[in-house]
């Protein structure tokens, strides 16, 4: 047994229900995109659709930090720190630094100069600042995880375990700690949210899964009191946005503040409590669905460009496009670019696609139709081939879907 997990504990129930939110909330986030770049050329959008993208815009990126933190908690109890940071980076760093040079450049050649400029590093990175900050707190955090490893039972520890087992601290505590974060100097470095905000809920949702069985008791407590507590929330949401105002005043700015942050951990307790209760079974959908996560979302932004641009030229930019037919087809091509690019090697390690599980042979499956057996039959070098030049054509696509998007944008 490796020294350094020794003594930890190693739970094997994996918690489906935290994959199928990832995929759902992925989804949701790839959809909430779309619908941004869509608004420049929508002959309409009413006030109910910008309030619900308002509320939306409130909480989805916090549950999915959430969900990556525990993620992190059940990879690092059974890796060295050193074998889990270099997972991180073959996963995270790769398919950043690929979409930055071969897709993020296209649209903006000037990230080559700015891209870790300070600030905003959102603006430079696209959607792929979410990829980089998910290595950056996985970076961070490892010597607070390694000490949490190595004193299961320290006084910190004790104190959260104090905290899950009161109810009303597990529901304004975290709000409140939420709150600081957000007014802490340097909140806009990776965009319109704190660095401190989302480092936060990453790393205390890694402490919740050391405490598994207390979260989960936490969960079962607070589900209904915070699904009946939640419309209360949105509605001062929605009214301290329509009384924003410029001049600063201590009261209504700390008000508004920790309705923001009790806002947001409601809803994500709100889903994660849901989620428990009514989603944790496996399925081959979302096998499917979870190993392509990394290649969709790396490539969705991109898709949007031309699908916006066609769907406009065709004079489909209202009502049922808007909604349904372009998210619908920036899914399906996001899937197809998945489909294509598990199939070889390189591609899969650039889009931080997941390697299938070992054959009964000992060997690593890259796709889902055809072990490494049958890929050498139909010659591994003809595979790779194929994708990689499917790869420079999709670069090449997506150069003129920048090119049609914005000079149609100019055009309004």
């Amino acid at each position: 047994m490796n020294p350094e997990t020794k003594g930890f504990p190693k739970s094997k129930e994996r918690r489906y229900d935290l994959d199928w939110l990832r995929v759902l909330l992925f989804g949701l986030l790839i959809y909430y995109h779309y619908e941004l770049l869509a608004e420049p050329v929508l002959d309409f959008r009413g006030e109910g659709a910008k309030k619900v993208f308002f509320i939306l815009s409130e909480w989805r990126l916090a549950a999915l930090f959430m969900i990556s933190g525990m993620g992190t908690s059940f990879a690092f109890r059974k890796r060295s720190w050193k074998a889990y940071l270099t997972e991180r980076s073959r996963r995270l760093l790769i398919p950043f630094f690929f979409g930055i040079f071969f897709f993020q450049t296209l649209l903006h050649p000037e990230i080559l100069r700015t891209t870790f400029s300070l600030p905003p590093l959102a603006a430079r990175t696209g959607p792929l600042w979410f990829i980089l900050s998910l290595f950056l707190y996985s970076l961070l955090f490892t010597p607070l995880f390694i000490y949490l490893r190595r004193r299961p039972d320290n006084w910190f520890i004790r104190l959260f375990r104090a905290m899950l087992s009161s109810p009303l601290l597990s529901l304004l505590l975290p709000a409140l700690l939420l709150m600081l974060s957000g007014i802490v100097p340097l909140t806009e470095w990776f965009g319109s949210k704190s660095f401190f905000w989302y480092a936060l809920l990453f790393a205390g949702a890694y402490m919740l899964i050391l405490e598994k069985e207390l979260y989960y008791s936490m969960l079962e407590r607070l589900r209904w009191p915070v699904s009946l507590l939640l419309p209360l929330l949105v509605m001062l949401m929605l009214y301290f946005k329509s009384h924003e105002s410029e001049s600063f005043v201590l009261l209504p700015f700390l008000a508004s503040n920790f309705c923001r942050a009790l806002h947001t951990w409601s809803w994500c307790l709100f889903v994660f409590s849901w989620g428990a209760k009514l989603l944790n079974h496996q399925s081959n959908t979302l096998h499917y669905l979870n190993r392509s996560i990394y290649p969709v979302y790396i490539i969705h932004m991109y898709l949007n460009y031309g699908i916006l641009y066609y769907l406009n030229r065709l004079g489909l930019n209202t009502g049922l496009s808007d909604y349904v037919i372009g998210p619908l087809l920036v899914f399906i091509g996001s899937l197809m670019v998945f489909e294509v690019m598990k199939r070889g090697r390189l591609t899969s390690i650039v889009f931080g696609i997941k390697a299938l599980p070992q054959n009964s042979d000992g060997k690593t499956g890259f796709n889902s139709l055809s072990s490494l057996s049958a890929m050498r039959t139909c010659s591994w070098q003809l595979t790779e081939a194929v994708t990689l030049t499917a790869l420079v054509l999709l670069v090449v696509l997506v150069y003129h879907f920048k090119s049609f998007f914005f000079g149609m944008i100019a055009g309004f």
